[in-house]
């Protein structure tokens, strides 16, 4: 993933030489090279390819029999790997992992933010534990709803819009004005809830990042649909309103196999749920 022996090291606390010694036993234990140094890097060979599905899955049974392990001895400890959108990291996770860690102090978590794609890509490579994304019909990952999230209309608060689109926006009047598209996080229910209503937005300018999207609205260069928990608390001065048809990306809870997630998953997913429910309009 670094393509960088050293940053692989610095990562897992080894030095390069330490992380290089620990590729040569196990090559020459297993018979097969490994790694290969290109220009770009260090890369795997197609052998070690077709191995990752293998190693994943062996990282995944270690961190369940551990858990398990210390789960005899009375010890609520484990680690998770959260996928999520940019907005549920910066609106939900902190305070949910501060009340969850109150109860569990001996759980650690890494947290990765991306798009849909990412997300659901990280789930079925067993690259994380669960992830919170959007539900999409045909897709393979095991999804539990926890809460819907209403798409909302966002513009500069002094925009020369017709006064009356302040207070319902209609939704073909994302014809009408520069439309900034937003595909990195929200591009599968954006896209669904144009889709639905037979509309085709002016489209000027595409970001990534959800608050680069923000921050352009905020400096008047188009208007956009975003999910309410991407704007809410913005620290960009914006005005949102609902458009007359009422539009909402489910939110929930993502898994590969729900019969193999950990102990720690398990504890931690009942937790979001039940926080979701009680503080999730907050």
């Amino acid at each position: 993933e670094t393509k960088s022996l050293t940053a692989a090291g610095n990562q897992l606390g080894f030095t390069q030489s330490g992380v290089s010694h620990s590729i040569s036993k196990l090559e020459s234990e297993l018979g097969v090279t490994l790694f290969t140094r290109t220009k770009h890097g260090v890369e795997l060979t197609s052998d070690a390819e077709f191995l990752v599905p293998y190693t994943r899955n062996l990282m995944i049974q270690e961190k369940n029999f551990m858990e398990a392990a210390h789960s005899l001895q009375g010890i609520q400890c484990g680690s998770l790997v959260i996928a999520t959108y940019a907005s549920v990291a910066a609106r939900w996770l902190p305070r949910i992992i501060n009340a969850f860690q109150a109860q569990y102090p001996n759980v650690s978590y890494s947290i990765r933010e991306g798009g849909m794609e990412d997300i659901e890509s990280w789930i079925m490579n067993g690259e994380v534990d669960f992830g919170f994304l959007s539900w999409r019909k045909d897709s393979p990952i095991k999804f539990k709803a926890i809460a819907k999230d209403p798409l909302v209309a966002v513009m500069k608060r002094n925009h020369p819009l017709p006064p009356s689109y302040f207070e319902t926006f209609p939704i073909y009047g994302f014809m009408d004005f520069p439309f900034i598209a937003s595909p990195g996080a929200v591009d599968y229910d954006i896209h669904s809830a144009f889709m639905d209503s037979g509309v085709v937005p002016m489209t000027t300018y595409v970001c990534n990042e959800p608050s680069t999207t923000i921050s352009m609205v905020k400096n008047g260069l188009g208007i956009s649909l975003l999910p309410e928990l991407m704007v809410r608390r913005s620290p960009y001065p914006v005005a949102a309103c609902h458009a007359p048809e009422r539009f909402y990306r489910s939110i929930g809870i993502g898994v590969k196999d729900k019969k193999a997630m950990s102990a720690a998953t398990r504890r931690f997913v009942d937790y979001v749920r039940q926080w979701v429910a009680e503080n999730g309009d907050k």
